[in-house]
């Protein structure tokens, strides 16, 4: 994969979100402790970045 796109920390959870472009119109959401002791770990999602940003476009309108 390639650099971020965008590069979230999300405090509250002490997490934080990367969004790489995989391939032209694929995004990739990664999400992973600061921790790097934290059993958890993190999850990752892959969708179409049409989708990504129609949605954004959605919650911005409201």
């Amino acid at each position: 994969m390639c650099k971020p796109v965008i590069k979230i920390t999300l405090t509250g959870e002490h997490q934080y979100l990367d969004i790489f472009e995989s391939e032209p119109g694929k995004l990739v959401f990664d999400m992973y402790s600061k921790d790097p002791e934290d059993p958890y770990g993190g999850g990752t999602i892959t969708t179409e970045s049409d989708s990504f940003f129609e949605a954004i476009k959605k919650l911005l309108n409201k």
